[in-house]
């Protein structure tokens, strides 16, 4: 089904008044200004023009011709590309370069990337909306600023990573509200814990068995809005396909439903029909950058958070 921004809103109103109605928030909400952060496709240059770096420091031949090939391979398939440049850089991991180890510089490289951000309109929305659990693939701790700012100590307090398996647990049961990062936080991120392809979520749901058997529950448990996500997350998608060959949501017409907001150009029929054994509904936009944050503030306006009383 595609829904228009106003039909999707009277949809997802009831879903939000009995709070059934989790959130995804995907990179592209981290890149409305002021926020400014990288694209995913922009963190992904990144990590090539870094590669680059540490390629010319440690005097690798191969790898300098791997990054050469880089840019271009990227656009071929930039998943396959990212995990040739990661194995080879993992080999340098603690190679000296100017004092300090390729690992070192990895981290600090990473935490750059999302240094001394401020969350932006997109960010408060969501944290004033009355969504249950906040679930992002974002590194970043925009939501919990967003959250911390507008006086949501509960929500800013329950921030869970993949180190948080138990922690989780106890929230979801109690219904407790959450902010789910399922990939990591940037403080806590090393190399080899990035999600980047198919089987790094294999590997992923391997080592991090119950926190992804938790993650698993809860879209099983709520219906749940994509926001600022592209649907090329092998995570995700990985684990959607996954639910449904598990329990046949296509002829469950109860279980969870998804909603995905997309704009028009990238809304495309072949997607649409792949996604309907998902249960994945397509709200098109015309433009996703004026669009999203008037979609956000009706949904906000719909079922806010409420304030929390003064103890």
């Amino acid at each position: 089904m595609r829904l228009s921004r106003t039909q999707a809103v009277h949809t997802l109103r009831p879903l939000l008044k009995a709070q059934q109605l989790a959130v995804f928030v995907g990179s592209g909400i981290s890149t409305i200004p002021p926020s400014g952060l990288p694209t995913w496709d922009g963190l992904t240059t990144a990590f090539v023009q870094f590669c680059e770096l540490m390629a010319n420091a440690v005097g690798d031949d191969h790898f300098k011709k791997l990054v050469a090939h880089a840019p271009t391979a990227l656009k071929r398939n930039s998943l396959t590309t990212l995990t040739a440049l990661r194995r080879t850089l993992r080999k340098h991991f603690d190679e000296p370069v100017t004092g300090n180890g390729v690992r070192d510089h990895f981290r600090t490289w990473f935490i750059e990337q999302f240094a001394n951000r401020k969350p932006n309109k997109a960010h408060r929305l969501i944290v004033e909306t009355l969504y249950p659990l906040i679930i992002t693939s974002n590194y970043d701790d925009l939501l919990e600023k967003a959250a911390l700012a507008a006086g949501y100590k509960e929500l800013f307090n329950n921030s869970i990573t993949h180190n948080s398996a138990q922690h989780l647990a106890m929230l979801l049961y109690q219904r407790k509200p959450a902010i789910i990062h399922a990939h990591g936080k940037t403080a806590d991120i090393v190399l080899d814990e990035l999600v980047l392809t198919a089987e790094d979520y294999e590997r992923y749901t391997r080592v991090h068995s119950g926190f992804s058997a938790m993650l698993n529950s809860v879209f099983v448990q709520y219906s749940v809005l994509f926001v600022g996500y592209g649907a090329s997350d092998p995570h995700f998608e990985r684990m959607l396909e996954q639910l449904a060959a598990a329990v046949n949501y296509a002829e469950h017409p109860k279980m969870p439903q998804y909603y995905l907001l997309l704009e028009a150009g990238k809304a495309d029929l072949v997607t649409e029909e792949y996604k309907k054994a998902l249960r994945t509904h397509f709200i098109v936009v015309d433009d996703y950058k004026t669009d999203t944050l008037p979609f956000l503030e009706a949904l906000k306006k719909a079922q806010p958070r409420l304030k929390e009383k003064s103890k």
